[in-house]
């Protein structure tokens, strides 16, 4: 299925989940990393998540800017 995938710095987590919530309510599926399963590595279920995107938003803030995560993504 194809989402909304949310790209933002951790130090943002509460702006993010705010963030997703609202365009869940809007109808968009959300993917953020709060949805990582902890069985396995992160890169590959990001990059999974990144393909599958149908757009993806960065949360440019300060933080983000700092991320090498972020800019990873």
């Amino acid at each position: 299925m194809t989402h909304v995938f949310i790209s933002y710095s951790s130090r943002h987590r509460e702006l993010t989940r705010a963030f997703a919530a609202r365009l869940d309510a809007e109808g968009y599926p959300v993917w953020w990393d709060h949805a990582l399963e902890a069985w396995g590595p992160y890169e590959p279920q990001i990059a999974a998540a990144l393909e599958a995107a149908a757009v993806v938003v960065v949360l440019w803030t300060e933080g983000a800017l700092s991320s090498r995560f972020v800019r990873a993504e």
